[in-house]
């Protein structure tokens, strides 16, 4: 039976199907007909004797490689195989996917409802804890990612800190304001300190005086989620996880302050050209829509403390 399928797209097939994805969602990621897909899925002898040989003539040399680094905690097929592909790997991403599957621990797919919102109308904001960073010194500091996604174009703004203090989160969004040059109408955050006093399940925010000085000088509307529900603000949510598992494997034991962030924002740039898995564009690509519906930032207004700009 012939598919006219590579062998790397009836492996990409044979994947997403076994992590119980819809027919309709194997369609979107790889373009193919329906009835192509399920011929593939149908006709596992082939698709699986299709799989062997693919593996035994691009990826035997590199198993050992991926086998070390995926023990070591690199568990993105992204990353692996940009890693390998430096190495000399000629096979696409698929093959990587394919090979580390059986490793991963299967589980249904919770449904859930996307929520989308207009251009320019919002921004998610949250911190994460990334343990320790260890300097080349052998210093060690209590390390955060703050991280802030632009919701219709899925933008990012990525920044390590050493603390929650409210005044690192009031440099952090500013500095997120003038990287992208503007301020969205409303920010969703979770009820992180800094922010909310109090937010009882079946009762009124009290927010931070500080925090609501700090939204109307720059002409936003701040927004929490629900308490216990995290899903609330799932692009950041999302791209904290995606920080994790894409950005953070790649980072050295030891690494100074300063060198991390600028890899990070390096990483965060480059992201911009990637096709988003759950709006199929480039942020790049719906980036002019965003920016056009957001309010322009001045970088010269700035939140001032006492007599004194808040600094980093």
């Amino acid at each position: 039976m012939a598919y006219y399928l590579s062998f790397e797209e009836c492996q990409a097939i044979m994947t997403m199907h076994a992590q119980k994805q819809t027919i309709t969602a194997i369609q979107v990621a790889t373009g193919r007909d329906p009835k192509t897909i399920r011929k593939v899925i149908r006709d596992e002898d082939i698709g699986h004797d299709m799989v062997r040989r693919t593996r035994a003539s691009k990826l035997n040399p590199y198993v050992d490689y991926i086998e070390k680094r995926w023990d070591a905690g690199c568990h993105n097929a992204q990353v692996l195989w940009e890693e390998i592909r430096d190495a000399g790997f000629s096979g696409s991403v698929s093959l990587v996917k394919q090979w580390v599957a059986p490793l991963r621990p299967q589980r249904g797919i919770e449904p859930a409802q996307r929520y989308e919102t207009e251009p320019g109308m919002q921004a998610q904001c949250d911190w994460a804890d990334f343990g320790t960073l260890v300097y080349p010194n052998g210093d060690r500091r209590k390390l955060y990612i703050f991280i802030y996604t632009m919701s219709y174009s899925r933008r990012l703004y990525v920044e390590f800190v050493h603390d929650q203090r409210q005044v690192t989160l009031f440099a952090c969004l500013e500095h997120a304001f003038t990287f992208f040059g503007c301020v969205p109408a409303h920010i969703l955050s979770d009820n992180m300190k800094p922010m909310v006093i109090d937010h009882p399940r079946h009762g009124d925010i009290v927010w931070n005086p500080r925090f609501v000085a700090f939204a109307a000088f720059h002409g936003f509307e701040p927004k929490v989620a629900r308490p216990f529900r995290a899903k609330t603000k799932g692009k950041v949510e999302r791209s904290v996880q995606y920080v994790r598992q894409n950005f953070w494997v790649r980072i050295p034991d030891t690494i100074t302050f300063d060198e991390l962030n600028t890899r990070v924002h390096r990483w965060a740039i480059d992201r911009d050209q990637r096709i988003h898995g759950t709006t199929f564009v480039k942020p790049a690509d719906r980036w002019p829509t965003d920016y056009a519906g957001a309010a322009p930032y001045d970088p010269t207004h700035m939140w001032v403390i006492g007599n004194g700009w808040h600094g980093k």
